[in-house]
């Protein structure tokens, strides 16, 4: 008789999980987990709220969206803040990034081709999130 442990019994689970959600991905991403719990609101782009946080987890990305902000508005474009926050084009919609390292409130602005890039340089993934109606503090 072979008795096993909780450590086994966890890391057996663990790899059966990771087979699945690479079937997934396999299959064109067809699934999609469901949001992580999170505490408070969904913070939108460009917001001071936004800039705040995203300054705390990753100050170069947080520089990264104020200057390309700066720069779209300087050529007369995003002046409602919905460009990308990668690129700066319009049109960008909302996308919640589902990777484990990132704070499921910070939502991220996106066109499509930096979806697309996103995705095939770094294995990030994303799930689209409706527009939120703000009272323009964007």
């Amino acid at each position: 008789m072979r008795f096993h442990d909780s450590n086994s019994h966890d890391h057996a689970q663990g790899t059966h999980q990771n087979r699945r959600q690479r079937r997934a991905q396999e299959r064109g991403q067809r699934h999609i987990p469901p949001p992580p719990h999170q505490n408070g609101p969904l913070l939108i782009p460009y917001t001071a709220e936004w800039f705040e946080r995203l300054s705390r987890r990753k100050p170069a990305q947080a520089m990264q969206g104020a200057a390309v902000l700066a720069a779209a508005q300087r050529q007369g474009r995003c002046l409602d803040g919905r460009c990308c926050v990668v690129c700066g084009d319009e049109p960008a919609a909302l996308y919640r990034p589902l990777d484990a390292d990132t704070d499921p409130a910070l939502l991220a602005r996106l066109c499509a081709e930096c979806v697309q890039i996103q995705g095939r340089l770094y294995g990030a993934r994303f799930a689209r999130v409706p527009e939120v109606q703000t009272d323009g503090a964007q």
